[in-house]
């Protein structure tokens, strides 16, 4: 089968999270729609992330909703073979 016409819209999948040393295999969502990168905030703690206390504006279906969140930088996303690295973007708990 050739896969190099499949385009993938919506994703469930493992990945190694790494940050300044630490790592961590999850299950991510992958959505090619969106503009944004979330992480659970629990992810967040045990990686000994920090980041920048912000409040974020989310334009919603029902209008806006602002959310506080805590803003970290510095995240790498690979598969489980540590190939395929990505920088991310800011990432919001």
């Amino acid at each position: 089968i050739d896969f190099t016409d499949i385009v993938v819209l919506n994703a469930i999948l493992p990945v190694t999270v790494h940050h300044k040393g630490s790592c961590k295999v999850v299950t991510t969502y992958y959505d090619n729609s969106s503009s944004g990168c979330f992480m659970i905030k629990e992810l967040k703690d045990e990686l000994q992330a920090s980041g920048t206390v912000t409040l974020l504006k989310l334009r919603l279906m029902h209008g806006p909703n602002y959310v506080n969140t805590i803003a970290i930088e510095n995240f790498i996303v690979s598969n489980l073979n540590n190939n395929n690295v990505i920088d991310l973007p800011k990432t919001y708990t």
